[in-house]
């Protein structure tokens, strides 16, 4: 009897295993999907980027109103894995009718500079804010008009005191923080953290409209009903990326004052409006489709380790997501059942 229990005892091992390998597994994907949008980027000829700009053939879609000022609060480079670089990010946001830009790498703020020197070249009138989009798989965040980085999370999976410690450091700075596209999260972003949770550690803002497609117009309601107890502003971002695949959307900044510290002066007092016609951007052609340039190294990458990139796909991207979690149940449940029944 003693010898039986012993072997099923030790027959759990196969599951404790099993799950084991598994998280090693999904690490390992997340790690090397990370690792390619960082290491190697598809590009664009600066001319295909800043050409219009060039030519003078630049301004805002018909739906925005001409005379108000205009920033896009979500903006990648190649300092994370955005494909444009500082200055072909300047010059794209000026060409699409944008006054502003919140510059927001991934965990990082090393393209600030290059984009305000940009700027500077361009058009001096156009705001470069520094920013950083906090980022873990579990939350993902737009710290505002920092100076600092301050805290930088796991990327994996992050804690609520780091979310803490990182609103509060934008803060301290005279910064602010925005809740971004919780659709994008591969499980309910608000049943572990309600916006009520959100509010209670001072959250700012939050991105009502993201140019991958992702909205929270529900926000909408939650800034309005929540007036008494906290001010809070709604905000638009492309997240643009691949210029070619986003949609263009807008943070109406209701201000007279267009410096750093009339934005921030306004975010704080919730005076804002986001712009988006889903219509229009979905049949629109953006003049950079099709001339993008592919990495061979990225390609090589990506074959080398294709095995486990997409899992770390499906979890970034949502691509075979379904799949992912069908083929992870079927070997949970029969790791269960080689423990029990062998």
């Amino acid at each position: 009897m003693d010898g039986w229990v012993h072997r099923r005892k030790m027959r759990w091992w196969i599951l404790f295993l099993t799950i084991g390998l598994l998280f090693a597994y999904l690490f390992g994907g997340f790690a090397i999907r990370v690792l390619s949008n960082f290491w190697y980027h598809d590009f664009y000829d600066p001319v295909d980027i800043c050409g219009a700009l060039a030519a003078g053939k630049t301004g805002r879609p018909s739906w925005i109103p001409r005379d108000s000022f205009v920033i896009d609060m979500h903006a990648h480079t190649t300092a994370s894995d955005g494909l444009l670089t500082p200055r072909q990010l300047v010059c794209w946001e000026i060409a699409n009718g944008y006054d502003g830009v919140v510059v927001s790498d991934h965990n990082t703020m090393v393209s600030v500079e290059s984009c305000k020197q940009a700027a500077a070249e361009l058009d001096p009138d156009f705001l470069v804010i520094p920013g950083m989009e906090f980022t873990a798989l579990n939350v993902h965040m737009n710290l505002v008009g920092i100076k600092t980085p301050g805290v930088v999370p796991n990327m994996l999976w992050t804690r609520r005191k780091t979310i803490k410690r990182a609103i509060d450091h934008a803060h301290s700075e005279g910064g602010v923080v925005q809740f971004n596209h919780p659709d994008w999260y591969f499980f309910n972003a608000f049943k572990k953290y309600p916006r009520d949770w959100w509010m209670e550690q001072d959250i700012d803002g939050w991105e009502v409209y993201n140019g991958f497609g992702f909205f929270d117009e529900d926000a909408l309601n939650f800034i309005e009903n929540h007036r008494d107890i906290k001010t809070m502003y709604a905000s638009a971002g492309t997240d643009v990326h691949d210029p070619a695949k986003h949609f263009r959307c807008y943070t109406e900044i209701l201000t007279k004052d267009r410096t750093q510290e009339g934005v921030l002066a306004a975010l704080k007092a919730g005076k804002t409006k986001v712009h988006l016609h889903v219509d229009q951007e979905r049949e629109r052609v953006p003049p950079e489709r099709g001339k993008i340039h592919v990495s061979a190294e990225r390609q090589e990458f990506i074959r080398k380790w294709k095995w486990i990139y997409w899992v770390g796909d499906a979890l970034i991207m949502g691509n075979r997501r379904k799949l992912l979690v069908g083929l992870l149940a079927s070997i949970i449940l029969f790791s269960i059942f080689l423990a029990m029944f062998t």
